[in-house]
């Protein structure tokens, strides 16, 4: 499932179980991980719903190597905590737990839940919160990568330019003659420099 789409066939391979057995490692770290008494962070509860929406989406096409890889996603988001909140551990197993089922019973028992990992319903995402706030957007300079800033979402074209020359990496790129400013919206700024 890891190694790519099954309906595609190609060559087994287990040099390959290392990537889904370190993932797996960190996922059991979280769930060993002490429970956190303060609120989900908006920007997790972002990943989370888009997480949701597209191993749904995923599953039900039977593409379970993206599943897994917007899984990772979402790990590499919230992982090297201290402490995660208990609903962001339980959301996690419950989309793991068609992929994994004897790791995520066993995670869903350690979160001091009762009954089975199977007997839950399914996640569902909020289409509110599928739209971050802010965006990074990467900022370069006659095509080459100088920088990455952080604007609020959709914000207009001109002050994205303003953010984007303000960037001291940037702005050292920026001594001769800007001959276009190219910005697509939520992206991308690109100066063209002569």
């Amino acid at each position: 499932m890891f190694m790519g789409p099954f309906d595609e066939g190609g060559d087994w391979s287990d040099s390959g179980i290392t990537g889904i057995y370190r993932f797996l490692n960190k996922v059991w770290n979280i769930a060993n991980s002490p429970i956190a008494s303060s609120e989900v962070l908006d920007s997790d509860i972002h990943v989370l719903h888009r997480t949701i929406k597209s191993v749904s989406e995923d599953m039900s096409k039977m593409k379970f190597n993206t599943c897994l890889s917007r899984l990772m996603e979402l790990i590499n988001h919230i992982g090297g905590r201290d402490e995660y909140q208990k609903e962001l551990v339980q959301s996690l197993t419950l989309l793991l737990s068609p992929l994994c089922p004897h790791i995520s019973e066993e995670i869903w028992s350690i979160l001091g839940n009762k009954t089975s990992v199977f007997e839950e319903s399914w996640p569902t995402y909020n289409p509110e919160y599928l739209q971050a706030d802010t965006v990074e957007i990467a900022v370069q300079v006659n095509g080459k990568l100088r920088g990455r800033i952080t604007v609020a979402n959709n914000a207009e074209k001109e002050s994205v330019i303003e953010m984007a020359k303000d960037d001291d990496n940037v702005r050292k790129f920026l001594d001769g003659n800007i001959i276009k400013e190219i910005v697509i919206p939520n992206k991308i700024v690109n100066f063209v420099v002569k």
